[in-house]
């Protein structure tokens, strides 16, 4: 339905709306099995501010030139990450143990 219409935003919407679907019932349904405990605003902030800088950017890429759309690119993801760890979804002590780990377990394997 939203490819015809919107393209390339169109699947990537649909992705989108598809996995947070798909998130929601898991977390939800899930809970009377196992109960986690969910920080929904902090969620729905990150979730919010995430797809309000990729329609931002987009926005803007439209006009801007190949190293203008490189550098807005990287502020988007500076940005996304900025409020993923502002929100507490990510806490930096959490990404350093996943350096760490990253950095002791060697190459990949070929």
């Amino acid at each position: 339905l939203l490819i015809p219409r919107l393209g390339l935003m169109g699947a990537a919407a649909a992705t989108l709306a598809g996995a947070c679907t798909s998130y929601l019932g898991y977390a939800i349904l899930s809970q009377r099995l196992y109960p986690v405990p969910h920080r929904w605003l902090a969620l729905a902030v990150g979730a919010g501010g995430s797809v309000s800088s990729v329609l931002a950017l987009d926005s803007l890429a439209g006009t801007a030139s190949a190293l203008e759309a490189v550098l807005l690119g990287g502020a988007g993801v500076a940005a996304t990450a900025a409020l993923i760890l502002a929100t507490g979804m990510l806490r930096i002590s959490e990404l350093q143990k996943i350096s760490l780990r990253m950095l002791r377990s060697g190459p990949p394997a070929a």
